[in-house]
């Protein structure tokens, strides 16, 4: 069986020699890569997350809208190397702030939620997050102990006390559910909808949680069978973090953290901190850069493409690709390509896997260097190790459209 281009580039010496500097802890710099390219070294080193020694995964990108896009490739380049105990989580930024009008629950959930995992000390495998979402800040650990309701089968509670909480909590009586930040009661049977993850279902025997099943929304009727969740409030008093905290001080001391583009990620730090009149509670990227060397194992600063060189940048197999001619078409661009090199193409979907197949049939040599992956990378890249060099091309940008999703 071939190897294949992310074996070949976590067995490049260049890597190997990374991943001992990354033990080594403190400070290792970068040379330049996209994100797409920065996400693809994030994975690879993600099975010394699984060990134990390293992790969790911190990748900060500087751009609000790259996170989703980050997030989903790092997804599915994890969920293709089958790594045990590895998933990927989003560290939202606020949409607002104290004083401004309440964010959304999902997001509210998905910070509270990252930030309890750190507490715990529960591995959190890769969190993609932007430069605002570190900069913005979170209950102190002391306070969020109130904002957390977990929910086991067997676990005595007290119907009245867990209705008042989630009152409370922010959650919203409705007859029937359909959205975040609701619940409904019929006698021993509450049907509630966290601000993360699927809908629940508990029912209660006398003082008991006798089960807990995930819930249908199309049909309401109780779904696949689950042990154990916990409920985060939706609703939340932020007026007193500016005596919390931000992610960065709860980073376990065995943390990652890769910085994708250290000069944008300055510059969109000072942006928006100049666009938030309160900034109470915030901390400034520097702040925040200085907090993840302090407290993380390791820092992977990747440079900016147009920063100056520097010899003491870590070089890495992984590289930027060439600009393709926007005038050809993609079976003559993929006859240049494949002159000194393999080429992945990597389609969203199996429509597009189809169609490029239908192109590969008209010329049998282009087509026995050309390999169809079914995922989601946004920008191109290559893998030029001692085994050979690959191309890893997204098909929209093969076919002209770079930057579309599906």
């Amino acid at each position: 069986m071939a190897v294949s281009w992310m074996d070949q580039l976590r067995a490049d010496p260049a890597m190997q020699e990374l991943l001992r500097r990354i033990e080594g802890g403190g400070l290792v710099e970068l040379e330049p890569l996209n994100q797409t390219a920065a996400v693809v070294l994030a994975a690879a080193t993600s099975q010394m997350g699984s060990s134990g020694s390293i992790g969790p995964l911190i990748f900060v990108t500087a751009h609000l809208d790259a996170v989703d896009d980050a997030a989903d490739e790092a997804a599915g380049l994890l969920r293709d190397q089958a790594v045990a105990g590895l998933s990927t989580y989003v560290f939202p930024a606020q949409q607002s702030l104290p004083g401004m009008d309440q964010t959304s629950p999902e997001i509210l959930s998905q910070r509270l939620h990252v930030q309890q995992q750190f507490l715990l000390g529960v591995p959190a495998g890769l969190v993609v997050c932007s430069a605002a979402s570190l900069m913005q800040s979170l209950p102190a650990p002391d306070d969020i102990a109130h904002l957390v309701q977990p929910l086991e089968v067997g676990q005595k509670i007290d119907r009245a006390g867990l209705l008042s909480w989630l009152d409370q909590a922010g959650y919203r009586r409705v007859e029937s559910i359909d959205g975040a930040g609701q619940f409904a009661v019929r006698g021993g049977i509450v049907d509630l909808f966290p601000g993360l993850g699927m809908p629940v279902r508990l029912d209660l025997f006398g003082d008991e949680i006798e089960s807990l099943h995930e819930i249908d929304l199309d049909t309401l009727g109780s779904d696949r069978r689950i042990d154990r969740l916990e409920v985060i409030a939706v609703d939340i008093d932020q007026s007193n973090w500016a005596n919390g905290v931000t992610l960065a001080e709860v980073l376990p001391e065995s943390a990652l953290v890769i910085l994708s583009d250290i000069g944008e990620l300055a510059e969109q730090g000072r942006s928006y901190l100049n666009r938030v009149h309160d900034q109470t509670g915030l901390l400034t990227w520097e702040e925040v850069q200085a907090t993840c060397l302090e407290r993380a194992k390791c820092v992977c600063a990747i440079r900016s493409q147009d920063a100056p060189g520097d010899k003491t940048s870590h070089a890495l197999p992984l590289k930027s690709s060439p600009v393709l001619d926007p005038l050809c078409g993609p079976l003559d661009q993929l006859r240049k390509l494949v002159a000194d090199q393999h080429i992945v193409v990597t389609c969203q979907n199996h429509g597009e896997s189809q169609r490029l197949e239908e192109i590969l049939g008209q010329d049998e040599a282009v087509a026995a260097r050309v390999q169809i992956e079914l995922r989601y990378l946004r920008e191109s890249f290559v893998v030029a190790t001692d085994q050979g060099s690959h191309m890893v091309l997204p098909h929209d940008e093969l076919m002209g459209r770079h930057g579309l999703r599906r």
